[in-house]
């Protein structure tokens, strides 16, 4: 059976790649002549959210000490497929955000004299982990259960002062996925894939190496892109796309950011939308519940605190965006749910993201992420 790196349903929804192939320096604002699109970013995890560089108490001293832990409960929800459908068990979230010194050997070494000049650097990390206990497929009266879902993820980026500019990227996938819309047998519904890609980005973020590993054929690829400040949107690396969207300026239903988000084989063009959903107690059973759970967490997590009102007392206030891809063919969307900002000099929620769902390929139904536990927090940065 063909290897696909499509993981449509573990990293993001599938977009057109397009490439843009020119060169300018690290975050100008305009390229040969030609203004660039650079989206307006906050550092929306912060009390002060104007801030635009790292705060001291966000670094990791190597204790884990400073750095925000969120868990999210996974499930599979909906689905119209009439051949097939996919269920998950077991599902888990994890990410983890703070600062620290760059890791030297995460340079490659066609980029080192940059990083030299740069000398010692403080940069994001992120990491996230998603697991599965397992994962079935069923077509008619036959199942397959699969054991060892995985997706992790880790990349390192530069402040808001710069633009959020990726240094390093990387995602290790291990995964049942599906592959056809209409299928008669259970050999025909999915493909299991076990690899991973590393992203190498030069420290003015104008070019990037990519090297994936596939752990089945036991091959290697390398890409090498340059001339990514010549796009004409920001460029993120698609691993930072849950802190890019919290990042941004506009956090409301009035966003409207076109961004490129690098795959590993090109850059794809992505829009951020905001939207008129957010997690409202009046909108559904559902949406209540979801919304006093994760308000619960917070509170706990000093994340959120009541104010007396006349209906009794408030609740948590979300801010809904979703992610899909810019063309002709823009696919499914992504939508995130966060704590909303409403004191960009006090913000308590510290924008932390309480929801996502992401859809699954062919009509399967989607994920759906809610915050169960804040383990560390920013409360103090």
């Amino acid at each position: 059976m063909k290897k696909s790196f499509k993981i449509a349903a573990v990293i993001l929804s599938a977009a057109t790649i397009t490439a843009a192939l020119a060169g300018c320096g690290s975050g100008c604002n305009s390229c040969n002549g030609q203004t660039r699109n650079l989206a307006s970013l906050r550092s929306n995890w912060y009390a002060d959210t104007t801030f635009k560089n790292i705060q001291p108490t966000f670094i990791d001293d190597g204790t884990g000490a400073g750095a925000e832990r969120l868990v999210y409960s996974v499930e599979k929800t909906g689905g119209t497929n009439a051949t097939y459908s996919i269920d998950y068990a077991g599902g888990k979230y994890e990410t983890y955000f703070a600062a620290k010194t760059f890791d030297d050997s995460l340079i490659d070494q066609a980029f080192k004299d940059g990083y030299t000049t740069a000398g010692n650097i403080t940069a994001y990390y992120y990491k996230s982990e998603l697991s599965f206990e397992s994962v079935t497929f069923t077509v008619g009266e036959t199942k397959k259960e699969i054991k060892g879902d995985s997706a992790v993820t880790e990349c390192y980026f530069m402040p808001v002062g710069e633009h959020l500019r990726p240094l390093y990227a990387k995602y290790s996938v291990k995964s049942a996925t599906p592959t056809n819309l209409n299928v008669n047998s259970l050999e025909g519904a999915y493909v299991e894939v076990d690899y991973s890609r590393e992203s190498f980005y030069s420290f003015d973020g104008d070019s990037v190496i990519t090297r994936t590993k596939d752990n089945i054929a036991d091959t290697a690829d390398t890409v090498r892109a340059d001339g990514l400040n010549s796009y004409a949107d920001s460029v993120f690396d698609v691993v930072q796309l849950p802190i890019a969207l919290r990042a941004m300026n506009v956090f409301s239903s009035a966003l409207n950011q076109k961004v490129g988000l690098y795959t590993g084989n090109g850059i794809a063009a992505y829009n951020f939308v905001g939207s008129t959903s957010p997690l409202i107690s009046g909108d559904n059973d559902k949406n209540a519940a979801q919304l006093a759970a994760v308000q619960n967490v917070l509170q706990s997590a000093g994340l959120f605190t009541p104010v007396a009102t006349d209906d009794g007392v408030s609740a948590l206030s979300t801010v809904a965006m979703s992610v899909s891809g810019d063309g002709k063919m823009p696919g499914v969307s992504q939508k995130y749910w966060f704590a909303a900002i409403l004191n960009d000099r006090n913000n308590e929620g510290r924008a932390t993201m309480v929801k996502k769902s992401e859809p699954l390929p062919y009509n399967l139904g989607s994920l759906e992420y809610v915050l169960t536990e804040v383990g560390s927090t920013l409360w103090n940065g």
